[in-house]
């Protein structure tokens, strides 16, 4: 497997904590890092979007001290309401950085994962240009009160992949969220389809392995070969542990596959529990398959 073409894209964020970002406090993380060592292959390759001639002209971006700035345009976020984030991509010296400065990655120069504090709610949303310098913005509408996990992943120019986070406290009667229970069967029935998901061997902190969900269409049994590109891959999936500390996105083996099997390389950091969210796309709608694995 040392061959994969995916890789860690995240790590414990060892400086973050809880703020009021609707004060714009900025959340300064560590560079959780982005490159596997076993591997030296990103997680988030460019995939040629960007034009070579403007590549070549943007001198790198120093990623050592990189931050958000987080705030919500008209006061804290409420369940069930629809409330405008709005981001700001600084270097160290809390100069925004220039959007053009930013890698597409996947169709996208910013993807935003928002998580409830138990997992049971998931978010992938992609925040929108504002043509201020580092500015983006998104809607985001909380189904339900509590503590969320906002995770802006990125890659600037001539560097790694990163992610910056931050806590934000939806206001609203108080989500009750099941207590995460690992899955002892990994298989799930959606989008009229049975997807299965397997490991070349059994999940270990620390060591590369391989993961393939198998999709079968669910009256007939039959394999499912018209997966439809989804961010410019077969699919993508997101990994957050119980403690949702450590956050990984990994891309598949071979991006160009339909099915009925689409392979991921991945590296766990530390032992524990952890929610897998996998995204495909079948007949225009995204299908998200969610399974919780333990990690020894």
């Amino acid at each position: 497997m040392g061959n994969s073409n995916c890789s860690l894209v995240g790590a414990k964020d060892g400086s973050e904590k809880k703020t009021d970002i609707a004060m714009g406090h900025m959340s300064l993380n560590e560079d959780e890092s982005v490159v596997n060592p076993d591997t030296q292959h990103n997680a988030h390759p460019n995939h040629g979007h960007m034009d070579m001639d403007m590549e070549m002209e943007l001198a790198p971006v120093q990623s050592e001290g990189i931050q958000v700035k987080w705030s919500w345009a008209s006061g804290m976020p409420k369940a069930g309401e629809t409330a405008k984030l709005r981001m700001t991509i600084m270097d160290a010296e809390g100069m925004p950085i220039p959007v053009k400065q930013l890698e597409i990655s996947h169709e996208k120069k910013l993807h935003l994962i928002l998580v409830s504090r138990g997992l049971s709610q998931f978010m992938h949303v992609h925040p929108v240009e504002t043509g201020e310098p580092g500015v983006f913005e998104v809607p985001v509408t909380f189904p339900a009160a509590g503590d969320y996990k906002l995770i802006a992943d990125f890659r600037p120019v001539g560097g790694n992949p990163l992610w910056r986070s931050e806590w934000v406290e939806v206001q609203g009667e108080a989500m009750h969220e099941p207590v995460l229970l690992t899955d002892k069967q990994l298989e799930r029935s959606t989008g009229g389809m049975n997807v299965s998901l397997t490991f070349a061997h059994p999940p270990q902190a620390g060591q590369e392995d391989e993961m393939t969900f198998t999709f079968e269409e669910k009256a007939s049994g039959a394999a499912v070969t018209d997966l439809e590109p989804y961010l410019g891959a077969v699919g993508h999936v997101v990994i957050v542990d119980s403690e949702v500390e450590n956050y990984l996105h990994v891309h598949p083996l071979d991006e160009h596959a339909a099915g009925p099997k689409a392979t991921f390389a991945t590296v766990f950091p530390t032992s524990g529990q952890y929610k897998i969210w996998g995204q495909f796309q079948r007949d225009g709608h995204v299908i998200v398959v969610p399974f919780v694995v333990n990690v020894k």
